[in-house]
């Protein structure tokens, strides 16, 4: 099922960092002119051709140079291969073994919006119910100024088939006015780092909280339909007390009825995840589209989500589906 980013189709590729970083292209920019005129406040952003050692192209047969954006002059173009440089530098000063980071890459055809991401094998832990969430290291790039440079990490929860996503809430973003150093990386990381016993805490704390029927309702009604909207509301509670998403599609390794605040999170991160496409309902495949900005937007509201039911009124009990 393609995957969308702002319209855009958006393609995958997974390996070695050595293998994924063959597949970035390179930038440049050029004056936005006619052979009689240049325009002396704007720019244009090119494309280069991509091809691999062979020679090969990797994302298109057409070997022009693509013009990809027109910017300002003052615009601070940050090329999503010196980004890739900047956070393997900084990753191979902090981990013990950084030739087997594997990398996963998400870009746009024509390369003007990036998200790369490593997953550090060192840092994964089990919150409770056996399967286990793994660190990983995230950002955000784009040269036609669309996004500005994120770095971030999450937890994926690779074990489960539901590739289920928890937001850290620290950030690096930084504005295309300035350049990036593989420092200023490592120092975020680092600190991040030495923030995981408090991310442990919270996910081993869901784990143990239960909330009644009432209280999830409640929640649902009051807090996740204002965040997110009436169906996917409907969704949550559904996927909740069945395990199932529209039209009895099974949510993989979705403990249901859910038991504590932990499970209820996962169901979030589904919802999050997969949206629905309401104007194509003639597709016997309820979940129909995939959009990356979205997905990206309601993974960093779940843990605000998870604290807004944490501090509801009504002692604990069991949730009672």
């Amino acid at each position: 099922m393609a995957l969308k980013w702002n319209g855009r189709e958006v393609l995958m590729y997974e390996g070695s960092a050595d293998e994924v970083r063959q597949k970035i292209p390179s930038f440049k920019r050029k004056s936005f002119a006619t052979r009689d005129a240049e325009n002396k406040f704007l720019d244009v952003i090119v494309r280069k051709p991509l091809k691999d050692p062979q020679g090969k192209m990797l994302l298109t047969d057409d070997e022009a140079h693509i013009p990809i954006a027109i910017v300002s002059k003052t615009y601070g173009l940050v090329r999503h291969r010196k980004l890739f440089k900047a956070l393997r530098i900084a990753l191979e000063n902090i981990v013990s073994d950084p030739q087997y980071l594997g990398a996963k890459l998400m870009i746009t055809e024509y390369g003007e919006r990036m998200r790369i991401s490593f997953r550090l094998h060192h840092y994964e832990f089990d919150p409770g119910d056996g399967y286990p969430l793994l660190l990983q290291v995230n950002a955000l790039n784009s040269v036609d100024r669309s996004t500005s440079l994120d770095i971030n990490m999450t937890w994926y929860r690779h074990a489960s088939g539901t590739s289920l996503i928890y937001r850290m809430e620290d950030e690096f973003s930084m504005r295309h006015v300035k350049s990036l150093t593989p420092q200023a990386v490592e120092g975020f990381l680092s600190k991040q780092l030495r923030r995981l016993s408090v991310e442990h805490h919270r996910y081993r704390e869901w784990y143990r909280t239960k909330r009644s029927r009432n209280q999830v309702e409640r929640w649902i009604s009051d807090t996740v339909e204002k965040k997110w909207g009436t169906k996917a509301a409907d969704r949550v509670l559904r996927i909740a007390e069945t395990g199932q998403d529209e039209k009895g599609v099974e949510v993989p390794k979705i403990f249901a009825p859910v038991q504590n605040l932990y499970h209820l999170s996962q169901v979030l991160s589904w919802v999050a995840k997969w949206t629905i496409n309401e104007k194509k309902k003639e597709n016997p495949s309820p979940l129909r589209e995939r959009t990356l900005g979205t997905q990206l937007e309601r993974m960093m509201e779940i843990p605000a989500l998870m604290d807004a039911l944490l501090e509801m009124e009504e002692s604990p009990t069991q949730i009672e589906f």
